[in-house]
């Protein structure tokens, strides 16, 4: 394993598209078949589906959590319990994404909703390379207005694709 952490955001709760599940599963089997180690907030759906598309190759996640303890984790937050290793941060949500990005090296987005939204403010404030999957709905079809409105040029390279393997290629320089 290369000592690379790549995050992976997206819509946590609710109705998410069987094609949007399979790419978020390529994107964490892509991650891990590369050696990296696959980094979510810990939650449902789209992070969830990467941590599974991860182990499915026999690589490894961590999931930074919302929650002071494994309790809080699953009985409070509602969040997966499918990750190898869990970091409690005790922060709450929205404070738990900063850890996210910062632990980081990379970052990729699918979809998502506010959350999504604060961890790619963070990741592109902080100068974070930033692959976006396009065609996954919700608040990821507007990242590129965001760039546009904020009037600041990013620090880093931002990727915008609709193929996993061509996103990752990309993101990650291979």
């Amino acid at each position: 394993m290369t000592n690379k952490q790549i995050f992976v955001g997206g819509k946590s709760h609710g109705k998410i598209p069987e094609e949007v599940i399979v790419k978020a599963k390529r994107i964490g089997a892509l991650i891990a078949s590369r050696g990296m180690l696959l980094v979510t907030g810990g939650t449902l759906g789209i992070p969830e589906a990467a941590v599974l598309g991860a182990k499915s190759v026999g690589g490894l996640t961590l999931a930074i959590s919302p929650g002071k303890n494994f309790d809080e984790h699953v009985n409070l937050y509602t969040q997966s319990v499918l990750s190898d290793f869990y970091v409690y941060t005790g922060s709450g949500d929205m404070a738990r994404n900063i850890f996210n990005i910062r632990s980081a090296d990379a970052a990729i987005f699918l979809g998502g909703g506010m959350g999504t939204l604060n961890e790619f403010t963070s990741a592109y404030s902080e100068g974070k390379p930033i692959g976006v999957l396009t065609g996954t709905g919700w608040i990821s079809p507007e990242f590129e207005r965001i760039i546009e409105y904020s009037g600041k040029a990013p620090k880093n390279l931002v990727f915008f694709e609709d193929s996993p393997d061509v996103l990752i290629d990309k993101l990650l320089g291979t």
